[in-house]
């Protein structure tokens, strides 16, 4: 997926581009669509390589988070789940390397990633201490 590439490594405009065409594909008002599942698999992926994510690739994890696929499923090595149960598992599966990113974090990048802690908070007592953590020690515009 061309959108995909320019998301995670393209200059703003191209990146801007991308994060609207890839929501528009896979998450589209909130309709989880096949295409969710790789999305996520792949904006991880590159997290645990690069170790950060360009702003809106945060913001598509959380679109794709908050989705839902209506009986929609996708196949996975080690079974058939519904789309949004596959995304929220492959999500929340990585919390200890998301929460690790944090520190650096401003501007945007910070915002979009503390949507994606709020949505991740409902599902995961450990994502709530992370959020509460970051609430006690932020300061200045991440506060």
């Amino acid at each position: 997926m061309p959108y995909l590439d320019a998301l995670l490594e393209g200059e703003e405009p191209k990146r801007d581009e991308a994060f609207h065409r890839i929501v528009g594909e896979v998450v589209n008002q909130g309709d989880l669509h096949a295409g969710a599942a790789p999305v996520v698999d792949r904006i991880l992926a590159f997290l645990r390589a690069q170790g950060s994510l360009p702003e809106n690739a945060w913001l598509v994890l959380d679109e794709i988070f908050r989705g839902a696929s209506y009986g929609r499923t996708v196949s996975a090595p080690d079974g058939e789940y519904d789309i949004e149960e596959y995304c929220r598992r492959q999500i929340l599966g990585e919390v200890e390397m998301i929460s690790r990113w944090v520190a650096g974090l401003t501007g945007k990048t910070f915002f979009y990633y503390t949507l994606l802690l709020g949505s991740m908070g409902v599902f995961s007592a450990e994502v709530r201490a992370i959020l509460a953590r970051e609430v006690a020690t932020s300061t200045g515009e991440r506060r």
